[in-house]
């Protein structure tokens, strides 16, 4: 059994390893949800070029796994980061973001088109562009509905964090190579490391969990319940307040 000295440097190394790994969990899911909506509006774009350049885009990162990626980054063109200044921290969080936000996108991406179109063409008759549809209309009301989806993109961006010690980032997994290169105490050790991702992790899921309850309480309910023959009947959108109307006697 190690002795309380062993433990000790243990936690000294972990410790170091959890700031690295908050710091690139942090900065990674700032940038995944920022690129993921950009991505999700470019991807509902008027313009067939655009989206087919997006489709293209989430598709092909999608497919690529992240650990792929970050050897394709570090190994294949590393001398080229490193005279662009370009470090392995950077490249981890560059292929954690550009992975991670074409899931994000899609999620994005059907929530919008997860709008009745009747709002759209309500929008439409008041004289609103595409664009401020999106920024006044739809994307305020999406977003209490995703804030589940974003915890949930947050946890899995954590987790392959841990991928990042394959590139030498300083994060928990290196953190513990480290460990039981030094002690020889395989098992311990990665039960450790277990345990400081349960504690980083599981806060989170409870977290998702009660906010998808919450949001489908308090928003659930609102597109939901508005009956799709309402499309045909108005669709028109000559008359927004008896279509308003509709919609309250449903909800």
């Amino acid at each position: 059994m190690p002795g309380p000295q062993v433990w000790q440097e243990w936690l000294e190394l972990m410790g170091k390893g959890l700031v690295g790994t908050l710091q690139l969990s942090l900065i990674s899911s700032v940038l995944t949800i920022l690129v993921g909506a950009v991505l999700a509006i470019l991807a509902v774009s008027q313009f067939a070029v655009v989206r087919g350049f997006t489709r293209a885009w989430i598709e092909l990162f999608r497919a690529i796994p992240v650990l792929a990626l970050m050897i394709l980054m570090y190994f294949g063109f590393g001398p080229i980061a490193a005279q662009l200044g370009i470090n392995a921290f950077a490249i981890a969080v560059i292929c954690l973001t550009l992975s991670m936000s074409s899931y994000q996108a899609e999620i994005f991406r059907g929530a919008i088109r997860g709008v009745p179109a009747t709002q759209w063409a309500a929008a439409s008759s008041l004289g609103l562009s595409h664009g401020k549809t999106l920024r006044l209309v739809i994307i305020p009301q999406i977003i209490p509905p995703l804030i589940p989806a974003v915890v949930n993109i947050v946890v899995g961006v954590i987790k392959l964090s841990a991928l990042a010690s394959l590139i030498t980032v300083s994060e928990l997994s290196l953190a513990a190579t480290q460990a039981v290169s030094i002690s020889f105490y395989p098992l311990h050790v990665y039960v450790l490391l277990g345990g400081f991702y349960a504690v980083l992790i599981l806060p989170l899921i409870y977290f998702s969990r009660w906010l998808e309850k919450w949001t489908q309480r308090r928003f659930g309910m609102v597109s939901a319940a508005i009956d799709r023959s309402l499309v045909s009947k108005y669709s028109d959108a000559k008359d927004e307040a008896k279509l308003a109307e509709e919609e309250r006697k449903l909800v």
